[in-house]
């Protein structure tokens, strides 16, 4: 998949100190500041805060997609103890999908709605891996029941799927070419709570199986409660309270209450 070298005890992800800011209307305007983590393989870290708080702009910056008004402007992202040019949009296009995926939210948005979904999932095993169409095609198919969906419904189009199905999609999307960290940017919005449920249960199966670190941001305290080893709370973009291990009881940490501890049924 990638041949960066690493040491056993190096960190998949280290974060150290980013910082992103946003242009607008000539002015630089700071989005998030001194943002500092490790995750290692087969981890997962939530990063939970309310809307506005730098969730997503950690992440897109993590995965080198942010927006064109946005820049960063300090700090740095290491990959297995390598720096990425998370500044440099050409130079990270080898990193995506093959190191690093992201689950996007709001499936119907993200897929192509005028093709099927079995070549959208093809497409960069064919791209990214140089596979031919016929062995990207049954990479596809092996996704899809990776995911929980029929090898048939792959000719759908978008708009003929559940939300949940789109979901899967999505994640099948995210791991088309084996990448050892994925990105939840919310997966579970706008679904009914069963669906989320199933989406949580694959994605907790998945990260088991193939032991992937993964990053979900959410601001939902139950889909913390059930899918992540540790939590870092943000706000006005910064972590207010670094990564507390979850160990029987899942440990939250708020502003106003930095001790505060609630079991897994509270939520």
């Amino acid at each position: 998949m990638n041949n960066l070298s690493s040491s056993p005890t190096t960190p998949l992800l280290a974060v150290e100190r980013l910082a992103v800011d946003y242009g607008l209307k000539g002015v630089s305007l700071p989005a998030i500041r001194d943002v500092t983590f490790e995750l290692h393989s087969g981890k997962a870290v939530a990063l939970v805060g309310e809307s506005g708080s730098g969730k997503t702009t950690t992440a897109m910056a993590i995965a080198g997609l942010l927006s064109p008004n946005a820049a960063v402007s300090g700090g740095e992202v290491r990959y297995r103890g390598n720096r990425i040019p998370i500044d440099d949009d050409a130079a990270m296009r080898p990193h995506r999908w093959r190191e690093t995926s992201v689950i996007f939210q709001g499936a119907m948005n993200a897929l192509n709605p005028v093709q099927r979904v079995i070549n959208q999932i093809a497409e960069p095993c064919r791209l990214k891996l140089g596979m031919s169409r016929k062995a990207a095609t049954e990479r596809a198919m092996e996704l899809l029941e990776l995911v929980g969906i029929s090898v048939e419904r792959g000719a759908a189009y978008p708009h003929e799927l559940s939300g949940g199905m789109r979901q899967r999609v999505m994640i099948a999307m995210a791991l088309a070419c084996h990448p050892s960290l994925v990105i939840g940017d919310e997966p579970t919005t706008a679904l009914d709570v069963i669906t989320q449920a199933q989406i949580l249960k694959l994605l907790a199966e998945l990260r088991s199986r193939l032991n992937l670190a993964l990053i979900l941001i959410t601001h939902d305290l139950s889909v913390v409660a059930e899918s992540c080893d540790r939590v870092m709370i943000m706000y006005a973009g910064r972590i207010v309270e670094p990564p507390a291990a979850f160990s029987g009881k899942t440990e939250v940490h708020s502003r106003s209450s930095p001790h505060f501890w609630a079991s897994t049924a509270e939520f």
